[in-house]
């Protein structure tokens, strides 16, 4: 008889901002492509899609809350979340650590193909800088636009 083989179970988290619609490389359907390509590499079994149109600089969004709502549910499976990018979770520092701890708490195991989450010292504070690195970035873009309006 042959045993069946049981696959993690991973849901997958997306997020774009309203004046990030036109960017392709972060469209909704690409981050969920990515991810379900990730999945199969891994051998997951994708279970759910959540996600969010809104900023990157906030934690209240409707489709965190249905997240860990789930994971709270299905804290006995451990699912991994799966977001395609560290930015697609949150441009903030602080935000992006507290919706961590936030899923750490929640039963979930937060994982990207795109960077290797860990919770040693070093990959904490590779994770930090990185994160402080795409708060500055968007933090720029905001300013270039404040000026390019100005100038209109």
């Amino acid at each position: 008889m042959k045993k069946k083989e049981h696959k993690q179970k991973a849901v997958i988290y997306w997020r774009i901002a309203c004046s990030e619609n036109h960017y392709l490389d972060h469209s909704q359907s690409a981050q969920i492509e990515r991810c379900k390509r990730y999945a199969d590499l891994k051998r997951y079994e994708v279970i759910d899609v959540f996600g969010d149109n809104v900023s990157g600089n906030v934690i209240e969004r409707p489709g965190v809350k249905d997240l860990l709502d789930f994971l709270n549910a299905h804290r006995t499976d451990t699912p991994v979340v799966l977001i395609d990018d560290i930015a697609r979770l949150a441009r903030d520092l602080l935000v992006h650590m507290k919706l961590r701890e936030m899923i750490d708490a929640a039963g979930g195991i937060l994982e990207s193909p795109a960077f290797k989450f860990g919770n040693d010292p070093a990959s904490l504070f590779s994770e930090q800088i990185l994160l402080s690195a795409v708060q500055w970035q968007h933090q720029m873009q905001v300013i270039e636009k404040e000026v390019a309006d100005e100038r209109e």
